[in-house]
């Protein structure tokens, strides 16, 4: 999720298990350490595009280096705080936020490969968007009205409020799966191998159908009442990618580049309808019922050492903002 989810958060676990008198240094210890992991970031290659989205979230995410996460982090505060917390303490409290980046990360739909370096999966849960103000700002405020009135009882109040919403958005990733499966059964698409519901941004009422039937993606938009009847927004198709089906007279390294970012959109990889040699990664668009992709791979544009060239396409245009507002809305 976004760095300020993922510090709140952070700090939240932390605090769950410290006396009054340390809630301060608590909180900015999970704080820190539920944001260090996404330092992984800054792993970037200009030789190589597609070496930033295959580490993020990757080994600094996973489960197992969660302990030499803590200690990092730990170590790096221990030399800066005043030494009025033992090393073991300030440690403690680092692996409590740090614990938490991963399993956040893997309840949106992204992919967090959690279980390095015992397997590659990258594990998605699609409970919640990557930025939700509706989850982060309440927890916000109860942090920081904690750390006010120095009431630990807050932050068991915001980590309930956490596992509440978590609990909602996994209630209405089973409600879109079943309208799912309903749209794809009244289109005779029952032979589908991939499908996947997510939450489009930053609710948990408009999600994003994908599934795959007969060498296509269908992508629609579906609207989950809860005092209303639920709506599809019908949308696009896009043909799939096979590279079995497709002859490609392309490099070792390019074929290479291909099964990397086929592995990071866990499949979802489909050709750009109006740029055949444009590789997209269908699970995501500005809009939830659009082909229209956020990035992708060049089947024809190679960088100077041969890897293929990827691209970013996050412009937002104002009357697709608006149509998004409508869906939400219901209208």
């Amino acid at each position: 999720m976004d760095p300020i989810s993922q510090g709140v958060v952070g700090a939240i676990a932390a605090l769950s298990l410290s006396p009054p008198k340390n809630l301060r240094v608590a909180a900015l210890a999970g704080a820190i350490g539920g944001m260090a992991a996404d330092l992984d970031i800054l792993i970037s290659s200009g030789e190589d595009p597609l070496l930033n989205i295959e580490y993020h979230r990757h080994f600094s995410h996973a489960l197992a280096f969660i302990p030499f996460g803590a200690l990092l982090v730990s170590g790096f505060l221990f030399l800066f705080l005043p030494k009025r917390l033992s090393f073991a303490t300030l440690y403690l409290y680092s692996f409590l936020g740090y614990a938490t980046s991963g399993l956040l990360d893997a309840c949106t739909s992204y992919g967090t490969q959690l279980l390095l370096p015992f397997s590659t999966s990258r594990v998605a849960w699609n409970i919640i968007s990557v930025v939700d103000p509706i989850f982060t700002l309440p927890l916000l405020v109860l942090l920081v009205v904690c750390l006010w009135k120095q009431k630990q009882i807050l932050a068991k109040v915001a980590g309930l409020f956490a596992l509440f919403y978590f609990a909602l958005g996994t209630t209405q990733n089973f409600r879109a799966q079943s309208y799912q499966s309903q749209l794809m059964e009244s289109r005779g698409h029952d032979a589908s191998t991939l499908r996947a519901v997510k939450p489009s941004l930053a609710n948990l009422i408009l999600w994003r159908s994908v599934y795959e039937c007969g060498g296509t993606f269908y992508v629609d938009a579906l609207r989950l009442g809860t005092f209303s009847d639920n709506q599809i927004y019908l949308g696009d198709s896009a043909p799939a990618f096979s590279a079995e089906a497709h002859e490609l007279e392309l490099s070792e390294t390019a074929l290479e580049d291909i099964e990397r970012f086929d592995h990071f959109s866990e499949g979802f990889v489909a050709y750009s309808p109006s740029e055949p040699n444009f590789l997209i990664d269908i699970r995501y668009s500005p809009l939830p019922n659009s082909i229209s992709p956020l990035w992708g791979i060049h089947l024809q544009e190679t960088t100077e050492t041969g890897h293929l060239s990827f691209e970013t396409r996050r412009q937002i245009s104002e009357t697709q903002k608006r149509n998004f507002l409508k869906m939400i809305k219901g209208k």
